[in-house]
């Protein structure tokens, strides 16, 4: 977590008082603790918060269960609490740094650190890593910015040189230029220094004119009005509650994703379709995943799904690497430790990054990689005993996605008009998922037509079982939701703010359930 790199290093900073030369700027930084999602119905809160504010974060911690903000609280690489990082790294590391230092410590005020650090920070470049930028953080986010930060990542990691030095030398035992290796790890001795840091004379070019981070302009910008900035690309609100504690409406990298095991429990004990059972049991380790796997590898779907109203094709990389904006030299845009955090792009995905592609997006459209988890588990039942072999298996899919958009010509013919719910503006469905079309299916079914109808009510079942785990909507409709929303008083922030992410939630799947009971009603 890149994030811990730093926050202990801003904290110590803060507990210097005026022996920092960054006073004035951290004087200008929210006294209070960032209103993180983080923190929402935890014991630490109570540290941070009044009861009325605890309260609130109670609830919304409940609303919030089954979501993709829970997702958010864990570490996606070892699923474990993030807060329990943040007390561990605080217990080994901080705490016995900040007593050899001789400064009084507050574990409070190692919190609002974290939160300052995790809703300011930017990753600036291989040799500073993640860092507090100063003016680049008063500007707030929004999807349409007006500016971005740039920088130069690809510099020496151990001075910090932009142009040739000492280090570029071969005889250098040391981390390559432009490495991901963190700086903190090799610098912790040198903390008392960098509280009063002094001038380096090794590699003047750290501080040339030309090593700087530079706020450009993406476009025209009108007197008066507010300026935004962008901390990062495809955050969605989930991410943004939990690092930075707030949300934006009508957000369009919204989505809902599912683990292997969320699929694989929703497929078991399918009883209406005996074959998942079969599909989705003991086998699903040993034979199904490596099976869908080396399909997804060998079937490149970019040009099948274009006019899908159902599916989108998604990037092979993850959505993490998709975001790593410095895997390569140049001038780069600066990403928030949300969008900057992940591993080397280039390679095919092993099962960890396909997982991250089980997906819903924002227009209830499921991803290739999930219709070709589902579409094999019917194809699976149909065949039976008898074993495909992959390359068999990719032509069986995409004869089966060829018949999929024929049906979906027949029935999506108008699919880009929208309706609103009245009495929920927020809330949008296509106006194809509730409008009669007539006749929706051709009278005689070819046996891939019949095997699709099977796809979408395996969607159907997969949607429903995302939704059955936010457990405070059980048995609500979105709707439902939205007029419960509707009564909670503004005083209680948190828990609007989980209620809607709820409702948008909710509306994707139930969006999605929609459309595919076209195809399968």
């Amino acid at each position: 977590m890149a994030t811990e790199r730093i926050f202990p290093w801003l904290w110590l900073f803060m507990a210097s008082c005026e022996s920092s030369k960054w006073y004035g700027y951290l004087q200008s930084l929210p006294a209070a603790t960032v209103d993180l999602a983080l923190f929402w119905g935890t014991e630490q809160s109570r540290l941070l918060f009044d009861a009325a504010a605890i309260a609130d974060g109670i609830e919304a911690s409940a609303w919030l269960q089954g979501t993709e903000v829970e997702k958010e609280l864990r570490n996606s690489e070892t699923g474990e609490y993030l807060l329990k990082e943040i007390d561990d790294y605080y217990d080994t590391v901080v705490l016995p740094l900040s007593e050899g230092l001789g400064l009084s410590t507050t574990i409070a005020g190692y919190y609002r650190a974290y939160s300052l650090v995790s809703s300011r920070a930017f990753l600036v470049d291989a040799y500073h890593g993640l860092a507090m930028v100063p003016i680049a953080d008063a500007f707030d986010h929004a999807n349409e910015n007006h500016v971005h930060l740039e920088s130069d990542f690809d510099v020496c990691v151990v001075c910090g040189a932009l142009d040739e030095c000492p280090h570029d030398s071969e005889t250098w035992d040391a981390s390559p230029r432009g490495s991901s290796s963190s700086p903190m790890t090799s610098r912790l001795g040198l903390l008392s220094s960098e509280i009063a840091p002094s001038t380096s004379a090794d590699c003047p070019s750290r501080y040339d004119a030309d090593n700087t981070c530079d706020m450009v302009s993406n476009i025209p910008v009108i007197a008066d009005t507010e300026v935004f900035n962008t901390y990062g690309e495809r955050l969605s609100n989930a991410s943004l509650l939990v690092r930075y504690g707030f949300m934006i409406e009508g957000n369009e990298w919204d989505s809902v994703a599912w683990t292997l095991e969320d699929v694989s429990s929703s497929l078991s004990g399918f009883d209406e379709c005996p074959l998942l059972q079969a599909t989705m049991g003991d086998n699903v380790s040993s034979d199904f995943i490596p099976s869908w796997s080396a399909i997804l590898q060998r079937w490149e779907p970019r040009d099948t799904w274009t006019d899908s109203n159902l599916v989108f094709c998604s990037d092979f990389l993850g959505v993490s690497e998709m975001q790593d904006s410095h895997s390569s030299a140049g001038r780069k845009p600066l990403q928030s430790p949300a969008a900057g955090e992940g591993s080397s792009a280039g390679s095919r995905p092993h099962f960890e990054d396909l997982e991250k592609m089980l997906s819903l997006n924002e227009d209830g459209k499921i991803s290739h990689q999930l219709w070709v988890f589902c579409a094999l588990a019917v194809l699976n039942q149909r065949e039976g005993r008898r074993r495909l072999d992959v390359l068999e298996k990719v032509d069986a899919l995409t004869r089966l996605a060829v018949a999929q958009l024929d049906v979906e010509t027949q029935i999506f013919e108008d699919c880009d008009d929208m309706v609103s719910d009245s009495d929920d503006p927020d809330t949008e469905v296509r106006a194809s998922a509730s409008v009669d079309r007539g006749p929706r299916h051709p009278r005689e079914q070819s046996p891939s037509k019949e095997l699709l109808f099977q796809v979408g009510q395996t969607v159907e079942r997969v949607c429903a079982y995302r939704l059955s785990k936010m457990q405070r909507a059980a048995n609500m409709s979105c709707s439902q939701v939205a007029e419960a929303l509707d009564d909670v008083p503004r005083c209680k922030p948190r828990t609007r703010l989980a209620m809607t992410q709820v409702i948008n939630e909710m509306s994707l799947l139930e969006t999605c359930i929609s459309l595919w009971k076209q195809v399968a009603p």
